[in-house]
């Protein structure tokens, strides 16, 4: 007999055999007497054990019928109750100690018990079979209760969702309730209590929705949707027209951004272009035109950046800082290397401050001159500045220094010449005076060598420094004979 058989199954297979057994004994009138006996002793049996107390379950089993069964079958009975015993603790026992289901069918739950409690004390008087059988029947009432139990609860859950279904709100609720009598907050029923929940919320909010919609009001649908999937996410209803109501409020706002964008950089306004160029690509960072806004924003900034070192430059030359003005135009040359403005400004910076060079050579030791040719080198030096004096007033008051200093050398002073007639002067790189006993000639201020020569005597050279503050005469004879 396999070990899952029901005890019916088992005591009519046992049965067929003896009645084999029999037909082969040939003592068919014996076998009828047996039966006889052990009906009789089974209905006595089951008598007894229903006017049995709770607690206390006695049971009086027929020898007669419990040797009725082979040492054989009672082995196998006894191995296939304890294994019957031990699924029944399993697979039923902790669903009956659920209070829920002791709520909904106490006297069913009381009567599994009782059963479970006479197949033990069936076993432990030895019949093991009697007791396998009561034990199958008590797990087959156990699988026959759970079952009505789900099925109730399932009914009433699928009648409040149906009722939920139909937007009857209050006929819902209350087959929820009681469908919660039978299983207190089951999780099966949590998705509806949820949605019945946000019943009220969910309504007033959809309300709302029409009125957004009627005022084509894109942003307030948006919320409003949110908030209702917020407060009920089984809405699912709400999810399509959700995303599209959104998508269609995304490129309304990435559009307004890149069109105020694009106004901002037509009047060259770069804080604020930088501005809504940040809030479209915010919205969407991928957006067509944004990349378009972007590249005119940076060459605004450029030209911006070049017109403030043109302006910057102008203020410099205002401030006649040509060594500033120099430095920032070839650093503006490093990143507007074709600019024609700041080229000009570099080279106009360069021939300012060379032409001051220049002049400083002259004017930093002024007595110099006095020379002819460092005069003449100094007159060609400012002539070369003219050009330049009206855009620096250093230059220009370097320049009217050189030309004061020019002037003063150059202007002739009476120099008086004394000899002895007979020696022979000259002024070295000037000119020549002769044999005179005095004369009177005309120098400009300066230093001046004067050679005498005469013949059988040494010549002489005697320097005189000519100027308003000097007294401009010399003697030059020469008296030491060879």
């Amino acid at each position: 007999m396999s070990m899952q058989s029901s005890p019916d199954a088992f005591i009519q297979q046992q049965q067929k055999a003896r009645a084999v057994r029999i037909r082969r004994l040939f003592i068919g009138l014996g076998v009828l007497l047996l039966l006889a006996v052990a009906i009789a002793a089974f209905l006595a049996f089951e008598r007894a054990t229903d006017s049995g107390k709770q607690g206390s379950v006695k049971v009086k089993v027929d020898a007669e019928i419990t040797a009725d069964f082979s040492s054989e079958e009672q082995n196998l009975a006894r191995d296939s109750f304890k294994d019957a015993l031990s699924q029944f603790e399993q697979q039923y026992m902790q669903t009956l100690a659920l209070e829920d289901i002791q709520n909904f069918a106490p006297k069913r739950v009381k009567q599994i018990s009782t059963d479970k409690e006479r197949a033990l004390a069936l076993f432990a008087n030895a019949a093991f079979v009697q007791a396998l059988g009561k034990l199958n029947q008590a797990r087959a009432e156990a699988a026959d209760l759970i079952n009505d139990w789900h099925t109730a609860y399932s009914d009433k859950l699928q009648e409040a969702s149906t009722y939920y279904l139909e937007d009857r709100i209050q006929e819902s609720r209350l087959a929820l309730s009681q469908a919660d009598k039978i299983k207190n907050k089951h999780p099966d029923s949590d998705e509806l209590r949820s949605q019945l929940a946000a019943y009220d919320t969910v309504a007033t909010l959809i309300a709302d929705l029409e009125v957004a919609r009627l005022e084509n009001n894109l942003e307030k649908q948006v919320a409003i949707m949110q908030q209702i999937l917020q407060a009920d996410p089984t809405r699912d209803e709400f999810k399509a027209p959700l995303s599209q109501a959104a998508n269609q409020l995304t490129e309304r706002r990435l559009s307004l951004a890149l069109g105020r964008a694009e106004t901002a950089l037509n009047a060259q306004d770069i804080n604020a272009a930088q501005t809504y160029i940040q809030q479209a690509r915010a919205i969407q960072a991928n957006a067509k035109g944004i990349e378009v806004l972007s590249a005119r924003l940076n060459r605004l900034v450029s030209l911006q950046s070049l017109d403030s070192l043109h302006k910057q430059i102008e203020d410099l030359k205002a401030q006649d800082a040509w060594q500033a003005v120099l430095q920032t135009a070839k650093r503006g040359l490093e990143s507007f290397s074709q600019d024609a403005q700041l080229k000009r400004s570099a080279d106009q910076a360069n021939a300012i401050l060379r032409a001051q060079q220049s002049i400083l050579r002259f004017t930093s030791q002024p007595e110099r001159i006095a020379d002819v040719n460092i005069r003449q080198a100094a007159q060609t030096t400012l002539e070369q500045s003219l050009l330049l004096l009206s855009e620096s007033q250093a230059l220009a008051g370097h320049a009217r220094t050189l030309a004061t200093y020019i002037d003063q050398y150059s202007v002739s002073l009476p120099v008086t010449v004394k000899s002895d007639g007979q020696t022979f002067i000259k002024v070295i790189g000037v000119g020549v005076v002769g044999e005179v006993e005095e004369k009177e000639i005309q120098l400009t201020p300066g230093t001046y060598t004067f050679e005498g020569s005469r013949q059988g005597y040494r010549s002489k050279r005697v320097n005189l420094e000519v100027g308003e503050a000097y007294p401009n005469t010399i003697t030059l004879v020469c008296d030491e004979t060879i």
